[in-house]
């Protein structure tokens, strides 16, 4: 879902997860958890991996879409009572 103008070639049969990469989530043998992640097409994952800030906005852009649709699908859940931490 992460739908780059220009860039999608809009082939469903290419659609992959595109984990996100980031330090401290990340690195040699990581991979992102898949929640952090976004469905893309192979053209949209290799813009995501080689165009630094935007490919990473693009990214993050398409992860809230993917999860908003898992989300309104049902297909993951969030608990009532899942804590949220305030420490630093």
């Amino acid at each position: 879902m992460i739908r780059m103008p220009g860039v999608c070639n809009g082939d469903a049969e290419t659609t992959v997860l595109c984990h996100l990469r980031m330090v401290g989530l990340t690195g040699m043998g990581m991979k992102a958890n898949d929640l952090l992640g976004a469905w893309g097409c192979s053209s949209c994952h290799s813009y995501c991996d080689t165009h630094g800030m935007d490919g990473r906005t693009a990214l993050l852009e398409g992860m809230a879409r993917t999860q908003a649709y898992l989300l309104n699908t049902g297909l993951i859940e969030v608990s009532s009572e899942a804590e949220i931490s305030h420490d630093s």
